[in-house]
């Protein structure tokens, strides 16, 4: 099969823009919020992080993780006790990451099983934030 000069330009410009698509699904598909928890000796903890898009053309989003620890003993009400952080990240398209602005931290994602990876820990999403 041989191809004239319109095919390929044709068949170039689908693929620019089917990456295009591909890289605009992956930044819309990781907002949202996703959680962990896990039981220690007396111990509750849920770790919770959102993630929300702030500049559309500079890919910035701002990263909030809360964990909460919940202390149980017996026959005594429990205690809580909040940390929160928020930093900002960018959208490296090389590496499909959400990097640290300051650097140090960076999120995966895994988008077909809703899953983010970060601090060698694995987060389910609990809620999607829709935008367009």
């Amino acid at each position: 099969m041989k191809w004239n000069s319109l095919e390929w330009i044709k068949y170039a410009w689908l693929e620019i823009l089917k990456k295009t698509m591909q890289e605009r699904g992956m930044m819309m598909s990781m907002q949202g919020t996703y959680q962990r928890e896990w039981t220690q000796e007396f111990t509750k903890m849920k770790d919770i992080i959102t993630i929300s898009e702030l500049d559309v053309v500079s890919d910035l989003y701002c990263v909030k993780r809360t964990m909460v620890k919940e202390y149980v003993f017996e026959n005594l009400p429990a205690t809580q006790t909040h940390e929160k952080d928020e930093w900002f990240a960018v959208y490296n398209s090389a590496t499909k990451q959400l990097v640290d602005v300051k650097g140090g931290r960076s999120c995966s994602f895994y988008p077909t099983r809703s899953m983010l990876l970060f601090d060698d820990n694995t987060y389910q999403r609990i809620s999607q934030k829709t935008s367009i």
